[in-house]
């Protein structure tokens, strides 16, 4: 499926925006193949899945949208006692740590730069990857607390995973390490970085198809010995520590153009506050984060038009 990636993800002779209002049959398609996804299939596990989440004591307290089950499963591969454990992972995170899972202030959006730190890019990769964007360098400490970081990027992750293409092609997330200072490094705690890491790949059902790590110093390539102790080999793997390097794993079929990333990237970087482009990222992550706290119970959230944050990069 991955050979002919690339031609599913044109549209007009054009990557694929990240923000798209259908499904196409293409990805349909790889969905049957490569997550064992059917219509008659899917009815099926959702229904078991319901039934293993009514009958666990931990889980029996929420009542999970379907698309929320769907993103369980197809990570999954429609393994239902798979799909659950993360299920459980996420309900007993969510009741751990529930202040981290909490809708930020409103006026964050309009007064704080920080906000801008993960964002996705506004087209897809060849393959349909969701393309992510982190720049801890945007984050500035006295702004904006840790906690409420942590807090925007739950709250930027899960809804993002809310739609179709992203959960059936994965992410490929690009850490920018760009401006980094020792106010970043202090929380670069064991406790702090477990937390993160088990969080997005034990508990929040994303596929990471590739992580790259750009303009990373000394200080960060000390820190990812520490981070490997917490990723499995199959995740290590699909770490790159430059978008010019490639994995073992990296088909160069499905990956990125270089420079078109870091064209994007410097567009992203070249927005002022009050420009177009920033007020559209303002205004889908306002709306997001008034229906995140309470997205896994009774929230009916339109998943193809509920965050568009990179649409404007001009």
């Amino acid at each position: 499926m991955s050979s002919s990636a690339s031609n599913g993800n044109l549209q007009d002779g054009k990557l694929l925006p990240f923000q798209m209002d259908h499904l196409p049959e293409f990805f349909l398609k790889k969905s049957e193949i490569e997550l064992n996804e059917t219509p008659e299939h899917k009815r099926e596990k959702i229904q078991e899945l319901k039934t293993m989440i009514a009958g666990n004591q931990a889980t029996n307290g929420f009542n999970f949208e379907e698309d929320i089950l769907v993103q369980y499963l197809r990570h999954s591969k429609f393994d239902v006692q798979r799909a659950f454990n993360h299920v459980q992972n996420y309900v007993a995170l969510r009741s751990k740590h529930s202040h981290l899972f909490k809708s930020i202030p409103d006026d964050y959006f309009h007064s704080k730069n920080s906000v801008h730190f993960v964002l996705p890019l506004p087209e897809r990769s060849p393959d349909g990857c969701t393309i992510i964007l982190t720049r801890t360098g945007k984050w500035d400490t006295g702004e904006m607390a840790y906690d409420d970081l942590v807090r925007l990027s739950m709250m930027t992750f899960c809804q993002m995973m809310r739609d179709p293409m992203t959960q059936i092609n994965g992410f490929k997330v690009i850490h920018d390490f760009k401006d980094t200072t020792w106010s970043h490094y202090r929380y670069c705690t064991p406790r702090n970085l477990h937390f993160l890491f088990y969080a997005t790949i034990d508990c929040i059902p994303a596929r990471y198809k590739e992580i790259h790590f750009i303009n990373e110093s000394f200080v960060l390539r000390a820190v990812w010995i520490v981070i490997k102790r917490f990723l499995s080999a199959k995740i290590r793997s699909r770490a790159v520590s430059s978008l010019r390097q490639s994995s073992p794993s990296f088909n160069s079929s499905t990956a990125f153009d270089t420079s078109r990333v870091f064209t994007e990237i410097s567009g992203i970087e070249s927005l002022s506050p009050n420009s177009l482009g920033f007020h559209c990222m303002c205004v889908e992550l306002q709306n997001v984060n008034k229906t995140h706290e309470g997205s896994i119970i009774n929230v009916n959230v339109n998943v193809h038009c509920s965050f568009s944050v990179a649409l404007e990069l001009k």
